[in-house]
């Protein structure tokens, strides 16, 4: 089997494997094709940043037991793979609430239910994670009632750019990775703000982590070592704290974020 080696882009050679008869292929010529079409793949760009020895130090001690998940990493798991632009006419504006019309007196509802939700929150009449939810199912039908009414086939009229999109959703409290980035990257001394959703996941974790205490099934040193890692102590510093190796810290953020899984999950 003949390869065409004068094509050197990525997608020529993946256009051309395509056009082989590869199905009496041995496994030689196989694996001929795969190096073929690796040898022009893209490869991915490492970032660098150049650090003090101290600050290098530190890196490499939370490196070594898996914490060094930074707060932009928790942003990267909510931020969609590419940009894109926003129809304007898509999103509920106070006009759109006030409107004359059976699609301004449906938004009003809505928008008085929303208005609930947010003082039941406020006053802790329900959980973070309950108002979250409740609040995304009234915004999901007030947009869908909006288009209803408008037509989804209308042309955009008002285009801006928003830049990376952002969704909350895909954080998983049930992954043990993502319970790790949040207890690492965001600060939980935060607090509440009704419209800031990174607040509302600190009060999701620290309620999760009361509970888990009050019910014995964390201990002092475990709160100690979140707390500690999410001031971004060092592991030598945490390891004077608690009195537990560097190892020995890893297997309990490890333990603690398992536990904080299983709450959300049976919660």
């Amino acid at each position: 089997m003949k390869l065409d080696y004068k094509i050197r882009d990525h997608e020529g050679r993946l256009a051309y494997v395509k056009t082989l008869d590869i199905t009496n292929a041995t496994s030689y010529e196989l694996e001929a094709i795969s190096n073929y079409i690796l040898q022009v793949a893209p490869r991915e760009r490492q970032a660098y940043k150049v650090m003090t020895q101290k600050e290098y130090d530190n890196y490499y001690s939370m490196k070594k037991v898996d914490v060094d998940i930074s707060h932009e990493e928790v942003l990267q798991m909510v931020k969609s793979e590419s940009n894109d632009y926003c129809n304007t006419d898509w999103e509920i504006t106070e006009q759109d609430i006030n409107e004359e019309s059976e699609m301004g007196d449906i938004l009003k509802q809505y928008n008085d239910e929303r208005k609930h939700v947010i003082k039941l929150m406020k006053d802790k009449k329900i959980s973070i994670k309950k108002y979250r939810r409740l609040l995304a199912n009234i915004n999901d039908d007030m947009l869908q009632t909006k288009q209803s009414y408008k037509g989804v086939t209308e042309r955009p009229t008002q285009i801006k750019w928003t830049g990376d999109k952002v969704d909350y959703a895909v954080l998983d409290y049930t992954n043990t990775r993502h319970i790790k980035a949040i207890i690492k990257g965001l600060n939980l001394d935060m607090d509440i703000e009704p419209n800031n959703v990174l607040s509302l996941i600190v009060e999701d974790m620290r309620v999760a982590i009361k509970v888990l205490y009050a019910e014995n099934k964390i201990d002092k040193k475990d709160v100690a070592i979140v707390t500690g890692l999410n001031s971004r102590h060092t592991l030598e510093e945490l390891q004077e704290i608690v009195g537990i190796q560097p190892s020995g810290i890893s297997k309990r953020l490890t333990k603690v974020c398992k536990k904080v899984a299983e709450y959300f999950k049976n919660n």
